[in-house]
């Protein structure tokens, strides 16, 4: 960073790359004396929209780095996509997040990270039984295998508080026509480790109830 200065402006109707596939991008870059900032950061998916701020200043010995991040309309299965997942789950998730970090390793960033965000996702559906297997209602789940009925879902609410890595479930609320469930723990970013528990508040009668809280 403290060898080269640069100004980039990039636009593109879409690039692909294996599963990734993104639409409308726009970035403007610029580098000064081991200063990087990325102002804006803006790319579609097949529904949805992210855009960002970032900057990293490597004119230290551990590069500080900041970043904003706004999710718009973002299609749940549109971003699972990217990662190789392909279900049949649906949702719009819409967000805002604040990072920063310190580190000179991708490794160490990620241990310091601190910040705070929230994600929303408004209806839509979910195919994947584990979720209810795990900790919903498995009497419902065993008819949801034998039916191959998607569970809808009336919203999913995540405010994150980030701190040396950890983001901690503040907590999570996953809302379904037949449970509300209160997700606590963390994610460490820094451990690679994930320690979260479920509890769920069934709204109407269910034999395996007391049984499906982990």
């Amino acid at each position: 960073l403290n060898r080269l200065d640069a100004a980039i402006k990039f636009r593109g109707r879409a690039i692909e790359g294996g599963a990734i596939k993104l639409q409308d991008i726009a970035l403007t870059l610029g580098l000064d004396n081991g200063l990087l900032q990325l102002k804006p950061i803006e790319f579609g998916l097949e529904k949805g929209r992210i855009d960002a701020d970032a900057t990293l200043d490597g004119r230290q010995a551990a590069p500080q780095m900041a970043g904003h991040v706004r999710i718009n309309g973002l299609d749940l299965n549109a971003l699972l996509t990217q990662f190789g997942i392909r279900t049949k789950s649906t949702g719009s998730l819409r967000g805002d997040m604040t990072l920063s970090m310190q580190g000179r390793s991708p490794h160490e960033l990620a241990a310091s990270a601190a910040g705070k965000g929230l994600v929303v996702m408004g209806g839509g559906s979910i195919s994947d039984l584990l979720l209810q297997l795990a900790a919903l209602d498995l009497q419902q789940a065993l008819g949801q295998m034998i039916s191959h009925d998607q569970m809808p879902i009336n919203c999913f609410v995540m405010p994150m508080q980030i701190q040396a890595g950890r983001i901690n479930a503040d907590p999570w609320l996953f809302d379904t026509p037949d449970n509300l469930v209160n997700i606590k723990g963390y994610v460490d970013l820094g451990s690679e480790t994930v320690h979260l528990a479920l509890e769920p508040h069934p709204k109407d009668f269910s034999l395996f109830n007391t049984l499906s809280t982990i």
